[in-house]
């Protein structure tokens, strides 16, 4: 991006955000945790955006749950994206061994993935997407991913700038498919997959209610051969990260290019679906999920 296109106010949010989290990198990561618990407390008291959207999704996923349970998923989300932030800021300052520390990566997916060394990597806005692309690299697994432009150009700078510190590799969803399609032959391709896709998406269930799913993966799939796995980086009571990943397998495809695309997005929303039960409050519920 050509910096002589930035405002003045994109680059005092991009310094601003370098100093941030330059400052939190320096506090010891327990209590960088716990202040993230609190900021996420506090943007939910006072910053009600998208609050609305985020209790109907819970309420229309766990539709048995009590008013309490929705508000305790609701409350523990805020808190853990507060932590996720907090970590994300800190995150360009991880070496390997702080990584290696903090993330425990399951060793048959370890190997699995290793045998392979490209293919598609699916994930969704779950967990702690962000630190996939950090404990791929040190496991010397190539992974390249697709990013979506921040509208804030400040903003959009210092994430690019916060990834590429942990050696990521990143195309944007505006780039030509023919890039990425070059980019299987040799490297994984990691997408979350797991926001509303509208009309260009494919019909699927979530929590028993239709919704769209992005069509891309699976046209990447079908027409690249080339394997697809599912995973997630998961945030354990003890504030360590477990990360695994299952070869998405779908047998007798169908020749049609869309119901094929269609049994693939299903499947991986019904593995999502599964693991956002275990952790409710590690979703990203703030999306509109539901059109």
């Amino acid at each position: 991006m050509n910096s002589q296109r930035y405002k003045l106010t994109d680059h005092i949010t991009y310094f601003s955000l370098r100093i941030i989290s330059f400052l939190i990198s320096n506090i010891p990561r327990q209590i960088s945790l716990k202040i993230g618990s609190y900021f996420g407390v506090f943007v939910k008291i006072f910053i009600k955006k998208r609050k609305d959207v985020a209790l109907k999704n819970i309420k229309q996923s766990f539709p048995n749950l009590n008013p309490n349970e929705h508000l305790k998923i609701l409350n523990d989300t805020y808190k853990h994206f507060g932590k996720i932030l907090f970590e994300f800021l800190s995150m360009p300052y991880f070496n390997k061994r702080k990584l290696n520390k903090i993330i425990s990566f399951d060793k048959e997916s370890l190997k699995i993935l290793s045998d392979h060394q490209s293919g598609i990597i699916l994930t969704a806005h779950f967990g702690n997407w962000e630190l996939i692309q950090p404990i791929f690299n040190v496991n010397d697994l190539n992974l390249v991913l697709i990013a979506q432009v921040q509208r804030n150009k400040g903003a959009n700078k210092f994430f690019t700038w916060a990834r590429k510190q942990t050696k990521a590799n990143i195309i944007f969803k505006k780039e030509s498919i023919s890039k990425m399609f070059k980019v299987l032959k040799e490297n994984y391709l990691g997408l979350a997959i797991d926001q509303y896709a509208g009309k260009s998406g494919v019909p699927v269930t979530f929590f028993g209610k239709q919704t769209s799913s992005p069509i891309g993966p699976s046209l990447f799939h079908l027409k690249a051969k080339v394997p697809m796995f599912v995973g997630f980086c998961i945030l354990k009571s003890n504030n360590k990260y477990e990360i695994s990943f299952k070869k998405l397998i779908i047998e007798n495809l169908a020749q049609d290019i869309k119901e094929s695309s269609i049994l693939i997005n299903q499947k991986f929303n019904y593995l999502l679906e599964n693991e956002i039960k275990k952790y409710p409050e590690q979703f990203f519920w703030f999306h509109r999920k539901w059109r």
